[in-house]
């Protein structure tokens, strides 16, 4: 992973607003105001690690927000996604609203990413993209689901898998996957996960210790088994009639012979 160093104040302006983001991995944070609507129509907003508070409205287009070390939107704040791209080192915190469009939401390893990230809130993704090379874990709010209508792609490696758990730990999470998305999963450390969806991971296995409800290849291989029982169940009672039915037609039999 290549180091994003940032170095100085940058000036930046973007539709007619002018934004100052210090570069620095203090804690830094740009700020959309209540009263402000902020347009990238195709631009792009460099945050440099630092974080993003959007309290007013902040429509991305065709635009990229990239090296957000976190993304709060509060209560009286809109993130319109568009077909935009968002790239996220830490977490994705939304107590407003969030319209993801076509958007792709991306939480990658950055320099400046805190240890632990964690998703709040219930969202609906176009895209959903978690990748960490590196085992940074992201945590999911407990009792919600986030939707994903497009794509979900969910990798660790072989060496650190991706951790995926609730918020606070021990509590349940679910994600919805929506028929017509796609789905690549590999590496993962689920802990606590439900899909609520499409099966999830279905060809793959569970790198963690944690329970997961319609996850991985040893869940999904419950059905099939459950159906092999079941359909012996059901041979063993047909065939029970078919020797009772049998035993009372041959009854019947000597019965009339004896009559004649």
């Amino acid at each position: 992973m290549s180091p994003r160093s940032p170095t100085n104040l940058l000036k930046i302006t973007i539709a007619g607003f002018s934004l100052a983001v210090l570069n620095a991995f203090a804690a830094t944070q740009t700020t959309v105001d209540p009263t402000t609507v902020l347009s990238l129509g195709n631009g792009e907003l460099d945050l440099c690690c630092g974080d993003l508070l959007i309290a007013g409205r902040l429509e991305i287009g065709n635009g990229r927000i990239r090296n957000a070390r976190t993304i709060r939107i509060a209560p009286t704040g809109t993130l319109a996604a568009g077909n935009g791209q968002i790239e996220i080192g830490g977490s994705f915190e939304n107590e407003g609203s969030f319209q993801a469009g076509t958007s792709v939401v991306s939480f990658v390893d950055l320099d400046c990413a805190i240890p632990n990230r964690q998703i709040t809130g219930s969202n609906q993704f176009s895209s959903l993209i978690v990748n960490s090379s590196i085992g940074q874990s992201l945590s999911f709010p407990a009792g919600l689901t986030q939707t994903v209508s497009q794509r979900l792609v969910l990798t660790g490696t072989l060496a650190l898998a991706l951790p995926l758990n609730g918020a606070p730990a021990g509590t349940a999470w679910n994600i919805n996957l929506l028929p017509s998305a796609t789905q690549t999963i590999t590496n993962v450390a689920v802990t606590d996960g439900a899909a609520t969806g499409q099966y999830l991971a279905p060809t793959q296995t569970n790198r963690g210790i944690g329970s997961a409800v319609r996850w991985f290849i040893e869940e999904a291989k419950e059905v099939p088994l459950s159906i092999a029982a079941l359909t012996t169940i059901l041979i063993a009672f047909l065939a029970m009639l078919h020797l009772r039915f049998a035993q009372a037609r041959r009854a019947r039999i000597r019965l009339i012979g004896r009559n004649l």
